[in-house]
């Protein structure tokens, strides 16, 4: 049924992620954003999860493969979990840029300030992997296609 496919899969998602080496200790902008809210990875690898049990992927052989979690990717996965994402920043919400080839970026968002202006944290933006980066940014001058998810 459903409602056990969901729940077998908040089981197996929950169990596995000290596992991701790309969600734990590597320095990454993602690795930054997990340990601010692993509840937008959880959430959406849950559905997938789910859906996957419910399509017979273990039964057809198959072996389940994550959502993509490059930096730009992180609004695209959250609305498919059913997070709200949106133009204006919030504390609280993860900002995600993307880059067209490139991997995009995403970051935290810290504090607010007057006239759009507000401050992020971020791993591998100015100083290398696993350096806690911090810095101020404007809505206006974001990009159209950069979005927070809330």
């Amino acid at each position: 049924t459903p409602e056990r496919a969901r729940r077998l899969a908040e089981e197996a998602v929950a169990g596995s992620f000290d596992g991701f080496a790309f969600f734990h200790g590597n320095g990454q902008c993602t690795d930054w954003a997990f340990q601010k809210r692993p509840d937008v990875v959880l959430r959406a690898e849950t559905k997938h999860y789910a859906e996957w049990l419910l399509a017979g992927g273990p039964v057809a052989g198959g072996q389940y493969v994550m959502l993509d979690w490059d930096g730009g990717n992180w609004a695209r996965n959250a609305r498919y979990a059913g997070l709200r994402t949106g133009r204006k920043p919030r504390v609280g919400a993860l900002l995600a840029v993307p880059a067209g080839s490139r991997p995009g970026h995403v970051a935290y968002v810290e504090e607010l300030y007057d006239g759009g202006r507000f401050r992020v944290t971020e791993y591998n933006f100015d100083g290398g992997l696993g350096v806690l980066h911090e810095r101020v940014l404007d809505v206006a001058e974001l990009s159209s296609e950069s979005e927070f998810v809330y």
